[in-house]
């Protein structure tokens, strides 16, 4: 084997490295980071090789770790190697971009959209008073609410009129009615919802006319 054999080898390896590369990716981003169920986002990528997309709809619990098997089960989307899509999302959402080249393994990054959906909190109606019924709830841990997220509305899920308390706020609400009441407040502490029995007799005694649990929906307020 000749050193001028080793030489044209070695040239031709870099002149193929040079011109195949390995895949990459640059960025991925999402804006607005944060919606309601239904908005459209648009999402950017910078990458070298071919590109693909892969839209992974969150379910409650499921990690976000960009991890190759985060998209198993998902269908790509190729795209151009840069570009931008807008896309509409019902749920927490991550956009995986995976580029291939000729040589070396596959890329990937990701970028997360938080959509901060309606949460429900309820709980088993219990005597605060001879002739109040209530309960104590909070935000789930678990919940899918991006950090920072503020509340937009709340609304009464009961049939009867309840008043809710929170953060030094209290609204009273009819029957399926919505307030912005508790707007702009931290969606985490204690929320209190208490119902004034109407009559007959008292809380806890036979024949006491008291609904079985109570209950709200905090709505948030999005695009933040």
């Amino acid at each position: 084997m000749t050193l001028l054999w080793i030489c044209a080898r070695a040239l031709t390896i870099g002149v193929l490295l040079t011109l195949c590369g390995c895949a990459s990716v640059k960025e991925v981003t999402v804006d607005p980071p944060v919606s309601c169920p239904g908005e459209t986002v648009s999402v950017s990528w910078q990458a070298t090789g071919s590109a693909s997309l892969f839209q992974v709809p969150l379910e409650p619990g499921q990690s976000d770790q960009c991890i190759d098997t985060l998209i198993a089960g998902h269908m790509p989307t190729p795209v151009q190697s840069q570009g931008q899509n807008r896309l509409p999302i019902q749920q927490s959402t991550i956009f995986y971009i995976e580029a291939r080249g000729l040589m070396g393994k596959p890329a990937h990054q990701c970028a997360r959209a938080f959509v901060n959906e309606a949460l429900p909190l309820a709980g088993i109606s219990q005597c605060s008073g001879p002739r109040h019924v209530g309960i104590g709830v909070a935000r789930p841990n678990d919940s899918q609410w991006s950090p920072g997220a503020k509340v937009g509305s709340v609304k009464n899920t009961n049939d009867v009129t309840v008043k809710v308390s929170h953060d030094g706020v209290t609204e009273t609400l009819a029957p399926g009615a919505t307030s912005a009441a508790f707007a702009n407040s931290d969606p985490n502490g204690g929320w209190a919802i208490d119902y004034l029995l109407p009559d007959g007799p008292d809380c806890g005694q036979s024949g006491a006319k008291l609904p079985a649990s109570l209950s709200i929906l905090v709505l948030p307020h999005c695009g933040i």
